[in-house]
């Protein structure tokens, strides 16, 4: 029920009306009405809710990748990965996910805006991947300090880049760090490289393959420490894969490490929705 205040101002609600003071003014607005939700706002909501626990166990799974994100990475691979899914037409919302969709929207993802790899190591890496499941990672020649932005610091820098090659299985939620290569970049000239990754990759999997810097400086006592923050700390998805078919058998897949995908509800959101 809306009353008057000695001022003669109402406040309160009467009908569909609603009065409040805004500063000296005083305001009327409609109530909201209430609605039902279509089973289409439901399905979009509830995919956006798959897009969000992928996101989040591939985060969760890559956080040794990316080292210093930015405060909005979360929010843009979500968005990425809901584009990813939304992408597939040959199967209805909310009976496909990751692994049906288009995984283009994931490639070149960077885990830190404030330093996108393509401006802080200007080359351009080509990947490959042959029919067995061999990955091929070409970085053409460089110059370290004509190609290479290097963090802001008093002291000398090192910086080390590394490729790393990620397997997922969101069926059966886990992940593997199949294999790893990193180099030193040298201030001077950097030959080409051309490296090869022959790894066992079990069925059901789609493949990341990530490109990440890391700066150090040289102490005396300690060695080198890691100087990546939030400023500078590049790191990216260079491409991904589908791989469903698999190079190996499941008993030889039975000796990967397989790491569990931690915060990944997937599974049971689609459960849910089909029980509907």
């Amino acid at each position: 029920m809306a009353t008057r205040d000695k001022f003669g101002n109402l406040r309160g609600s009467a009908g569909n009306m609603v009065y409040r003071m805004v500063g000296s003014k005083n305001i009327a607005q409609a109530k909201p009405g209430n609605f039902r939700q279509t089973e289409a706002t439901q399905k979009c909501s509830k995919e956006l809710g798959l897009a969000s626990t992928t996101a989040k166990a591939i985060r969760k799974a890559m956080d040794s990748i990316y080292d210093s994100p930015d405060g909005g990475m979360n929010n843009r691979l979500t968005r990425a990965v809901k584009q990813a899914i939304a992408a597939c037409t040959y199967k209805d919302i909310l009976k496909r996910d990751l692994h049906n969709g288009d995984l283009s929207f994931l490639k070149g993802f960077q885990f830190n805006i404030n330093s996108p790899i393509d401006k802080i190591l200007k080359i351009n890496p080509a990947v490959t991947l042959e029919n067995g499941g061999q990955v091929n990672v070409c970085i053409p020649a460089f110059h370290g300090k004509r190609h290479l932005v290097y963090p802001k610091n008093k002291g000398r820098i090192y910086v080390r880049l590394r490729i790393t090659l990620t397997a997922f299985n969101l069926k059966e939620e886990y992940y593997i760090h199949l294999e790893q290569k990193e180099t030193d970049i040298q201030s001077g000239d950097n030959n080409e490289i051309n490296w090869q990754f022959s790894p066992l990759i079990p069925e059901g999997c789609f493949l990341l393959v990530c490109i990440s810097l890391m700066a150090f400086t040289e102490e005396l006592v300690n060695g080198r420490k890691n100087i990546n923050g939030k400023d500078w700390s590049p790191a990216a998805i260079l491409e991904a894969f589908h791989f469903e078919e698999g190079n190996t058998d499941a008993e030889s897949a039975q000796g990967l490490q397989k790491d569990f995908l931690h915060g990944y509800m997937g599974n049971i959101l689609l459960q849910e929705f089909t029980e509907l």
